[in-house]
């Protein structure tokens, strides 16, 4: 007891001493941490002190320089003192003072004399200045409180000097105004600190200046505050500290200086927080130091103690082991051995368990120190175990590892099963191993578990692929997810290849599926409960199945067995995409088959073996008015004609009364009946039995408009002949012979004949000699499947002269035979319109020849000079030797040409349309590549605007499509042409958009979106007309025909779509239009080829024949092509095109105007054609190169025998096109009749 205190004595000492040095450390650090603060403080005060005397030097060269320029104003005065010298104001010196903002002379009564900025009032400061030098007659600069400029806001500070008349007299003062920015801008580049500040004072006690700057206090009094009343009046500069300053309450040191000639003061202000901020971090590190020394004294002693604390626990816990060892060992149900190891192959017997005992026949007395070789000679262990044993524990010596091992021995009762373990036991020493455990057990029944469990297994693998039904399982700590083999043949998937993850499996479901078994099953997992659902699974392959999903949720359990949260999902697929196949056909054909009895005409009614109705389709229940409710229940037909009674439907009999009586015996005929009810209808009702089943199908039949056209069939005849008596036409009635069996009384009216001279006579030997044949033509043409006919003949009047009738025929088939009814209409005066209109019409048709004669040769009188035009500038700007101004004129030129050859080409293409020759194509074309060439195109066309030009095809538009490109790119042209011209600046965007049909079509719409000037709304609705635009003046400043948006509008009308245009005064416009177009198959374009063949020479060296009248043409086109590289022959005439083609050696291809003197093109053409034909020469290539680009003259010049057909002006990308494809499919024909020659 005595030893135990005096133990915690000395530990207690220990610490004491412990203790005492810490506090020494800490005593020295504190006497240094205050030192040092000590002299911060004091070298802020000396720096703060050192800015304020800068300070003031700067404020005294400032107002030095403003007295300067003030006194030099002053001298400079004019003699009368009314005004101020120009020059004086503006001289050198106030120009180059960047603080004066304005000044301001005023005369001793207070009135502006002048001022720079030219103010006619002066402002309060300037007129305090006057009263105060007025009082004081000495001659020193005055400086004013600031003030706000009324004008711009800006603060600025009034400085002033007194003016004297030449007898000394007061005759006012000169102010100039200084800015206060240019002292915050210069205190601002000091950065005295973080939350320092720089102030400019009036020795008043009133802010001049500060920085940062604080508007509120700039003018206040402070005159006492501790400066003016305590430091400034015993000394003119200092440093003093307070405690709160006056603006932010946070203690500073302030420095002050008084100016020595100025009534000035400026001080300098450092808080506290930043003049220590230096001392703060090297304080806080030396703290930090510090606790580091003493946290390292401490848990120096407290390692110390602890470390004899774990040997003292350690040393328990071992003698507390070596106890629970000893009593597992000893208690073990397992066979446990321990053997020592005397050599690396020498292992002997050292102890073991009771239970090794009993089953190794050892008893205590036996000794220890049994090698394996006396066990086996004692009978204890048989040859192969002690081979096996031996050869496991020097594995288990060898690797230094735990080696574990299962080996069976046949009994009569069975095969037992057993488990061995050797683990190698090191001393703690040397640590070799010294010694192996062995632990027998004996697994006969985890065997037969795990074969029952795999059988288990097997059978359920077997259902799930029976039933179609998978399991699966998700951890959701770890989010693993595990699949049957059912589930991956559900999925598609091979379970080699595939591992499921949570990700996978949810991607697997149909996109509209998704959310709703996500909502599903967090809301099983919310509610701690089970769910079910069907969903779709999608295959890889893109197959859909069908999916009926069930799970269940397991949960974690706490010590009480009491559910907690959701560990785990388990769930089963069941595939029921047959299933869902057979319901859905079973519905379809439930579905069609409703809608086929409900479409019927005729109501229909089944009844069954039992009397009930079970069907009866919508015209039953129409015309029988039956409610829905009511046949809901599924009635017996007793019911129904109690129900039909009641309601009225039923009706009276008029026809077969025994059909009533269908349900109580079954008939083998077809039993019809009639039923007339209240309201006049007839319904006609038919039963039939059913062949394979008991019961009746009854249908119901409404043939009241038939009975009713009966009756007024009836009646008709009887009106008829009273009609045909009375008519002002020949109704004439003949048997299938041609005789007459009625004629009516309107013979007399129309021929002059009376009825009995008429049927003497015979109509027919009244016809017109050249209109027998054709009458009988008609005649004979009736037939029973063309019962009518009409034809318009002459007969001749009994006065002798002829008229025109127009008859018209029925064949009428009844009992008797076959009878004609004709009905003889008098047409005299209406042939003779229609011969007069035939006349007019002809006069237009020739009208609208000249019409079309006329454009045609328009257009060659045009495109003729246009082409020479284009041609010389084209040469022009592909001359390098121009300059930049030459080129913009020639620029200028060029683009009025081609605004020309628009509107020439407007004025055609109005005029193809409307004559009604405009064809369109359909071929295939890719949307973007146009979309793309279209926006190329109109960029050219953009002037120095800046107009941003883009195209934005959305992602579902298809790349071809099936239409006229040509005529789809001159619309898209146009609108974006037009957006162009009236956008100044902003962006025109083409748009392009889509919308799936049917089939393989869709609606394609095209929009072409401007930020421009905008039409008004009034305009709208006339926009499309021809000649119109959006106004007189827009057609003055912007140019054009009117014609552009007709022919777009035309145009898309006949490719089958519509045009439109939404728009608002300058905000811009949307001009759209609709076009229906299948879908087309990806063609290959091979656009590098075009481009080089537009850019690069020729690639082959041609021999061309050029024929062509104007000089002008013959010079432009011959150049272009020689610049190509091509050899050409020019001509001027047809006639000599022809001597070269057959004289002279064989031409690549021939370029041929139309129009020519003597010999035309075309006569040309036909007579090269002739000689080819007549020498068995190749054919030469001919393309027509002509003004003309008329529908008729393109066709003109293909029946003449030429190629292709190129327009003037000449597009030479479309010349150099047109050859290459005309020579290389020459060539190619060329090869080919060589190869079937050779063969």
């Amino acid at each position: 007891m005595l030893r135990g205190r005096r133990r915690g004595f000395q530990l207690s000492a220990a610490a004491i001493g412990t203790l005492a040095a810490v506090a020494m450390i800490l005593g020295i650090g504190a006497w240094q941490i205050h030192r040092s603060r000590k002299l911060e403080l004091a070298d802020a005060s000396g720096q703060a002190l050192s800015l304020t005397r800068t300070l003031a030097q700067h404020a005294a060269r400032t107002l030095e320089g403003v007295d300067l320029i003030l006194s030099g104003l002053i001298s400079r005065l004019d003699e009368d003192a009314n005004q101020v010298g120009v020059s004086a104001l503006t001289g050198p010196g106030a120009a180059t003072l960047a603080q004066i903002r304005h000044l301001t002379v005023l005369g001793a009564d207070g009135r502006m004399r002048f001022d720079s900025l030219g103010r006619t009032e002066a402002n309060e400061a300037a007129k305090d200045a006057v009263h105060w030098h007025r009082e004081r007659p000495d001659l020193d600069l005055h400086v004013g409180p600031a003030f706000e400029s009324r004008g711009d806001g800006m603060w600025v500070i009034p400085v002033s000097r007194r003016i004297d008349r030449r007898d000394g007299s007061f005759d006012g003062v000169v102010v100039a105004t200084l800015r206060a920015d240019y002292f915050r801008g210069f205190y601002r580049d000091l950065r005295v600190g973080g939350d320092g500040a720089i102030t400019l004072w009036l020795d008043t006690g009133r802010i001049l200046v500060r920085e940062p700057a604080l508007p509120q206090l700039v003018g206040a009094d402070l005159s006492r505050s501790r400066m003016f009343t305590t430091d400034l009046p015993a000394r003119n500069s200092g440093v003093f500290r307070v405690s709160a300053a006056l603006v932010d309450g946070r203690a500073r040191i302030v420095a002050f200086e008084r100016l020595d000639r100025y009534p000035l003061i400026v001080t300098a202000s450092l808080t506290l927080d930043d003049a220590l901020a230096a001392w703060r971090r090297e304080t806080l590190i030396q703290s930090l130091l510090m606790g580091l020394s003493v946290c390292a004294l401490i848990g120096l002693g407290i390692t110390l103690e602890r470390r004899q604390r774990r040997i003292a626990v350690s040393e328990r816990a071992s003698r507390e082991a070596q106890l629970l060892f000893r009593g597992l060992f000893e208690n073990a149900t397992d066979l446990q051995f321990v053997f020592r190891v005397d050599r690396p192959a020498a292992f002997r017997l050292e102890t073991w368990n009771p239970s090794a005992a009993a089953a190794m026949q050892l008893s205590p007395e036996s000794p220890a120190g049994l090698s394996l070789e006396e066990l086996r000679e004692s009978g204890q262990l048989s040859d192969a175990q002690v081979d096996r044993v031996r050869a496991d524990m020097e594995r288990a010596v060898a690797t230094g590892e735990p080696v574990r091992t299962e080996d069976r021995t046949p009994l009569a009762a069975g095969i037992r099963h057993w488990e061995a373990i050797y683990v190698p036991l090191r001393d703690s020493g040397s640590d070799a191993v010294t010694r192996v455990f062995l632990g027998v057990r004996d697994i006969t029944h985890l065997k037969t578990a795990e074969a029952e469990a795999r059988e288990a297994n097997r059978f359920l693998i077997m259902a799930e692929q029976v039933a179609h039904i998978g399991h699966w399982h998700v951890d959701l700590p770890s989010r693993r997810l595990t699949w049957s083999d059912e589930v991956y043949r559900i999925h598609g998937l091979d379970p080699e290849t595939f591992t499921p993850t949570v990700e996978s499996g949810v991607a697997a479901y149909h996109p509209d599926d998704r959310a709703r078994v996500a909502t599903c099953v967090a809301r099983a997992i919310e509610r701690q409960e089970g769910f079910d659902f069907a969903l779709r699974l999608v295959r890889p392959s893109g197959e859909i199945r069908d999916v009926l999903v069930r799970g269940i949720c397991q949960f974690n359990r706490d010590a009480q067995g009491h559910t907690e949260d959701v560990r785990s999902i388990f769930g089963v697929f069941a595939d029921v995409t047959d299933l869902k196949q057979a319901e859905r056909a079973l519905a379809e054909n439930s579905a069609l088959l409703k809608a086929t009895l409900d479409s019927m005409d005729q109501g229909l009614l089944l009844i069954d073996g039992n009397g009930k109705v079970p069907i009866a389709n919508q015209r039953a229940m129409e015309i029988l008015s039956l409610s829905p409710e009511f046949m809901a229940n599924t009635p017996d037909y007793r019911s129904v004609r109690r129900y039909l009674r009641e309601t009225g439907a039923w009706g009276l009999s008029i026809q077969n009364p025994e059909h009533w009586h269908l349900d109580k015996e079954r008939r083998t005929t077809d039993v019809r009946s009639e039923r007339r009810r209240a309201d006049g209808s007839v319904i006609e009702f038919r039963s039939l039995p059913m062949h394979r089943h008991d019961g009746y199908i009854q249908t119901l039949t409404d043939i009241t408009e038939r009975r009713r056209a009966e009756e007024r069939l009836r009646d008709s005849e009887a009106r008829y002949r009273l009609l045909a008596d009375y008519t002002s036409d020949l109704i004439v009635l003949d048997d299938a012979n041609g005789r007459h069996l009625y004629i009516s009384p309107a013979v007399t009216s129309m021929l002059g004949y009376t009825l009995a001279e008429a049927n003497a006579v015979g109509l027919r030997t009244l016809v017109h000699a050249e209109d027998i044949a054709n009458l009988s033509a008609i005649l004979h043409a009736l037939e029973p499947d063309r019962p009518t006919g009409s034809v318009i003949y002459r007969l001749r009047h009994r006065a002798g002269h002829d008229i025109w009738v127009e008859a018209a025929f029925r064949r009428i088939e009844e009992q008797g035979g076959v009878q004609i009814i004709q009905a003889i209409r008098d047409v005299t005066e209406r042939q003779s319109q229609e011969a007069d209109l035939q006349r007019a019409r002809g006069a237009a048709e020739a009208g609208a020849q000249v019409k079309a004669e006329f454009l045609a040769n328009m257009s060659h009188e045009l495109r003729t000079p246009l082409a020479g035009i284009l041609g010389v500038h084209d040469l022009l700007r592909s001359d390098p030797t121009l300059s930049v101004s030459q080129d913009h004129l020639v620029a200028l030129a060029q683009e009025s040409g081609r605004s020309l050859l628009t509107i020439v080409n407007d004025i055609l293409d109005f005029s193809k349309i409307e004559a009604g020759q405009l064809v369109i194509e359909a071929m295939p074309f890719g949307l973007r590549a146009l979309m793309e060439g279209c926006r190329v195109l109109s960029a050219e066309t953009i002037g120095a605007g800046g107009v941003a030009l883009s195209v934005a095809v959305e992602p579902d538009v298809p790349d071809w499509l099936i239409g006229d490109p040509t005529r789809l790119r001159q619309v898209i042209l146009n609108l974006a042409t037009n957006a162009i011209k009236f956008t100044p600046e902003g962006s025109v965007m083409l748009r392009a958009l889509w919308h799936a049909e049917a089939g393989r079509c869709g609606s394609l719409r095209i929009e072409v979106v401007d930020t421009g000037i905008g039409i008004a709304a009034e305009t709208l609705p006339h926009l499309f007309e021809r000649f119109a635009q959006a106004d007189g003046s827009t057609s003055r400043k912007y140019g054009g025909t009117g014609l552009g948006l007709t022919i777009c509008k035309r145009l898309v009308r006949l490719m089958g779509g519509e045009i439109g245009v939404e728009s608002r005064l300058r905000e811009g416009s949307t001009f759209w239009f609709t076009l229906s177009l299948p879908l087309a198959r990806p063609q290959s374009v091979d656009g590098a080829r075009m481009r080089g063949l537009l850019a690069a020479p020729a690639g082959r060296k041609q021999r061309l024949l050029l024929a062509e009248d104007n000089p002008i043409n013959q010079e432009i086109i011959g150049t272009v092509l020689r610049q190509k590289g091509h050899s050409v022959i020019v001509v001027g005439d047809g006639e000599r095109a022809v001597a070269a083609v057959t004289t002279e050696a064989a031409f690549d291809l021939v370029l041929m105007d139309v129009q020519m003197p003597g010999q035309d093109g075309l006569e040309a053409t036909r007579a090269i054609r002739e000689w080819e034909r007549a020498e068995g020469r190749p054919r030469v290539p001919i393309v027509a190169l002509t003004a003309n680009a008329m529908t008729e003259e393109v066709e003109r010049c293909r029946a003449a025998g030429m190629d292709a057909h190129v327009a003037k002006p000449v597009d030479w990308s479309v010349l150099f096109a047109t050859m290459e494809r005309l020579v290389n499919a020459n060539a190619s024909d060329d090869d080919a009749a060589v190869e079937a020659a050779h063969v």
